[in-house]
């Protein structure tokens, strides 16, 4: 956990080394899978958390005590749901659509926190794709106002998915979704605001290629909705 000033609090995360066994991991290979919540109901089983007991109670309780101006929480992975555009939806078990229960603690405590704790964004990556979502501790009520944002960071050189691109903007809550650019993003932070560019490279096989802004969000102090910049 770390601190400037009274503007910005980040809490680091792990979500690979001390979460719970993957649910419902088939016979025939470990890791990740994709499963329905009917055929696989250890994935709602709320015991399981994909940070571990005590790494979660460690940030449950940062979160209770900020005083920041920006709450940012940084982990590896996107933690927006992803399956509504199926039905019955289908879940992706190696980040936080497997370890439902967890997000949902998170996303409550951040519901629960006084407007003076700070305006939470949350920061993430692996999925190869860019992408900038609102986070509602239930996403089946999409009417609900959204208690923290975000936005989640492509690859600047790994192969991408073309898969995301397609199936993201299916899902009410994810306002953008990019998988045919890499790039980074750059996030800058003020009392009032904080502005987030999506920075696409125009050839990652370039060593010296440009880059351009693909996508620009902005987001005020006190009100976690994204805004086109």
């Amino acid at each position: 956990r770390a601190a400037f000033g009274g503007l910005a609090e980040i809490h680091v995360l792990d979500d690979r080394q001390y979460r719970d066994v993957q649910a419902c991991q088939r016979p025939d290979r470990g890791g990740a899978t994709r499963v329905t919540e009917e055929a696989c109901p250890a994935l709602a089983d709320p015991a399981r958390s994909i940070l571990g007991r005590e790494q979660e109670a460690w940030l449950l309780d940062g979160l209770r005590q900020g005083h920041a101006r920006w709450t940012l929480i940084a982990q590896q992975t996107r933690m927006a749901r992803l399956g509504g555009e199926r039905t019955p939806p289908v879940y992706w078990t190696d980040g936080w659509d497997g370890y439902p229960a967890s997000r949902r603690r998170i996303l409550e405590a951040l519901a629960a926190r006084r407007p003076d704790q700070g305006t939470p964004l949350v920061l993430g990556g692996d999925i190869h794709a860019f992408l900038a979502a609102e986070l509602r501790p239930d996403f089946d009520r999409p009417e609900t106002p959204p208690v923290a944002v975000e936005f989640v960071g492509t690859s600047i050189t790994s192969q991408n998915n073309a898969r995301y691109a397609e199936h993201y903007p299916r899902d009410p809550h994810i306002a953008f979704a990019d998988a045919s650019h890499r790039g980074w993003m750059a996030l800058r932070l003020t009392r009032g605001r904080a502005e987030l560019d999506m920075m696409a490279i125009r050839d990652p096989a370039d060593r010296m290629t440009g880059a351009f802004p693909l996508r620009r969000y902005v987001v005020e102090a006190g009100r976690p909705r994204l805004v086109r910049g």
